[in-house]
Order: structure tokens, then sequence, then C-alpha cells
């Protein structure tokens, strides 16, 4: 693996180790950031563990080629989704704005 590919695969693994964990854990900032997308507890954990679970097989993927490239699936994975129930969600709120009343 050459040095680029290997310095990215940290500094994403300890970005998605921080973040998964702080959703993990509950953090009180992490909590206001799921507050204010509208996110429910349980898919907010779910997504730290997504995030943890990628930063691991980052770090593992540069032993283990295999393990890197299913990381890397996973978090392709979990950004694709996250961007379709971001894209859901103001279709919906716009929806729902159109049709109140004024």
């Amino acid at each position: 693996m050459n040095l680029t590919a290997t310095i990215l695969s940290v500094v994403l693994a300890v970005g998605f180790l921080g973040s998964g964990a702080l959703k993990l854990i509950g953090n009180k900032t992490s909590l206001q950031m799921r507050d204010a997308v509208a996110v429910g507890a349980q898919l907010w954990r779910a997504i730290g563990a997504l995030e943890v679970t990628a930063a691991v097989g980052l770090l593992v993927g540069l032993a283990v080629p295999a393990a890197g490239i299913a990381a890397a699936a996973v978090i392709l994975a979990l950004a694709a989704f996250l961007i379709y129930n971001r894209r859901r969600r103001v279709t919906l709120q716009s929806q729902t704005s159109l049709g109140s009343p004024r």
C-alpha cells in the first residue's frame, strides 16, 4: 500500500472512530446534533456503531487489504443512506409546507 493511502486510511479511521464513539456514548454535543437533524436515538446509535466498525476495518485494512475494501464499502453505503435519508426528509418537509394553510 502506498504512503498516501496509508495516511488517508489512518486519518479517516481516527475521524470515524471519534465520531462513532461520541454517538455511542451519548455525548451532549452529539445528542444536540442528533436533535438538530431530527434523527431517532436508535438510528443515531446504529450510525455510530457503523462508524466505529468502519474505523476498525480501515485500520485492519492496512494489514489485510480485503478488510480495508469492506470498510470502504460500509462507509460508502452509510454515506449513500444518509444522503438519501436527508433528501427524503427535505422533500417531505417541502411537501408539507406547500400543503399547509397560511
